[in-house]
């Protein structure tokens, strides 16, 4: 288990500095938002992820819930969205928000 944790992590890290670069080099924080299954995942992540940029990017980690998460990441109020389920048929069509918190 340890080794799949381990491993995941490292997907996660090594995804978030491809993905968020552009914003670590602006200064800007990056905003995650997870489930509460996935929180300790998203917290470590983001904790190693500023300890291996040198506290030269911040990472804030919230907990919404995954149909929050989702609904935050929908209107662009997060950059990544750790969820504990897949996202719903419906949800994969609809651009209404609303969608997500049911």
């Amino acid at each position: 288990m340890k080794k799949i944790l381990d491993a995941l992590l490292r997907n996660i890290l090594g995804l978030a500095l491809g993905m968020l670069m552009p914003a670590a080099l602006q200064a800007q924080p990056i905003r995650i938002d997870a489930s509460s299954t996935v929180f300790p995942i998203s917290k470590k992540a983001a904790d190693d992820l500023q300890k291996l940029m040198q506290g030269s990017i911040r990472a804030s980690v919230a907990i919404s819930g995954t149909g929050g998460g989702f609904r935050k990441f929908c209107l662009a109020g997060i950059d990544i969205n750790s969820a504990s389920r897949p996202i719903l048929t419906r949800a994969k069509t609809s651009r209404s928000p609303d969608v997500w918190s049911s």
